[in-house]
């Protein structure tokens, strides 16, 4: 049986340590307040196997108004990292938010 949790948390410009309870073998982040810029990283995707502060990123594109893309990237740095001692959880890093942005994360395990 799968055990989820989502959350949210304001971004402080600092790595940021979520506590689970568990270790996570799949975590998403969302960087809500970074919706609807040009080039700017908005969520990052992390699937057990990966590395230590590895993700998939994914990054807003707009073409105009009405058109806007995403493309995705891998990240081998400054993406997420799943945190076993002194407590289960992930860490979201600084690179990914500042001060005050809105965090919306899923965690499973």
């Amino acid at each position: 049986m799968n055990e989820v949790v989502t959350g949210a948390v304001t971004g402080t410009g600092n790595d940021i340590n979520v506590e689970l309870g568990f270790v996570p073998s799949y975590v998403k982040v969302v960087n809500r307040t970074k919706l609807g810029t040009d080039g700017n990283l908005i969520a990052l995707e992390y699937w057990d196997g990966m590395g230590a502060g590895n993700a998939i990123g994914t990054v807003e594109v707009v073409e105009g108004s009405a058109n806007t893309s995403h493309n995705l990237v891998n990240k081998t740095s400054d993406g997420v990292t799943v945190i076993t001692s002194p407590f289960y959880g992930f860490k979201i890093p600084a690179a990914f938010q500042g001060s005050g942005d809105e965090l919306y994360y899923i965690a499973v395990r």
